[in-house]
Order: C-alpha cells, then structure tokens, then sequence
C-alpha cells in the first residue's frame, strides 16, 4: 500500500507528517498549499488514469465475451425447437439436461414507456393518475423552526461552524 502512496503521492507526502514541523509564517503556509495542491494534482491524475483503465477493461470483457455470448445465443437457438418438441405434450415447461435446465417460462404483459416526459402529458390529458414525489424542503422546515420556535420530533437545526477549508485551483 506504501508503495502505491509513494507511486502517486511520491517522497514528498512523507515530509509533512515531520512532528516538529509548525505553520508560523507566510513561506510556510504557502509550502503547505503547495503541497496540498501537488497531491490534489496526483489525484486528479488518478482519477483521470482510474477512469481510463475502466473504460480500457470495459472494452477487453465486451471483446473478450463476444464470441462466448455469441456461442450461448447459437446453442439456445438451437436447443429451442428440440425442447419444444420434447415439453409439448407434457405438463412441465421445461427439461432437465446434463448442465441445467431448458424450457420456457411464461412472462406477463407489461407496457414499454417510449418517453417518460411525455407520457405523464399524455396520462394527465386522459385522466390517468399520474404519482408524484412528496419530499420537504430543508429550507421551508428551517424556516418555520426559526419562525415559530416549534421544535420538530424529525428534525433540528444543526448550529454552524467555523471550518477550515483548502481549495485547490483546478486545471486550466
């Protein structure tokens, strides 16, 4: 694991953990942004190389997995008429074979929503109850807290705070 810090983070991760080390002027305070910086820097690369390894393993399996799903279609396309045959005159919907199980299995009818948009249009201009999300906003429960004084069994008002905050600049 150190090694993987170091690959990304390189030696000078380690400098700051120094327990004499103390903030106590302008130079300082500016080597320590310029370190966060440099280590924001790496994990924005990290980020950036993450993502490119998923895109580039999502790429082998679909490759990788072609032919196999390609031979799984075939060999079901194959077995269908044959299990047909043989299930047909029976009352059981399937047949048992020497690596699993073939048959068929009923499947209700259902609807396929084209656009979702406009569908809820459509069900409103036909009288179709169309289902809404109910949500409170935290600002309306804030507000009324304040105004009335109530206090909410399922909610309060957490008091703010002074919180130190680093922002790094983003690449341009």
């Amino acid at each position: 694991m150190n090694n993987i810090i170091e690959t990304i983070f390189g030696k000078e991760i380690e400098e700051t953990k120094k327990e004499d080390f103390r903030v106590d002027s302008l130079k300082k305070a500016n080597w320590c942004a310029t370190m966060a910086d440099s280590a924001f820097k790496k994990i924005l690369e990290a980020e950036q190389m993450k993502e490119e390894m998923i895109v580039r393993i999502d790429e082998w399996f679909e490759d990788y997995t072609k032919e196999y799903k390609r031979t799984i279609d075939k060999m079901e396309e194959l077995l269908d008429p044959w299990v047909w045959d043989e299930i047909k005159e029976k009352k059981s919907k399937s047949i048992k074979l020497l690596n699993g199980t073939a048959g068929f299995r009923s499947t209700p009818e259902s609807i396929k929503i084209k656009d979702d948009k406009a569908i809820v249009e459509e069900a409103k201009m036909y009288g179709i109850p169309v289902q809404t999300k109910e949500y409170v906003n935290k600002t309306d429960i804030k507000k009324y807290i304040k105004e009335t004084g109530q206090i909410l069994d399922n909610a309060s008002i957490v008091p703010g705070s002074e919180k130190f905050y680093l922002k790094m600049k983003e690449e341009e």
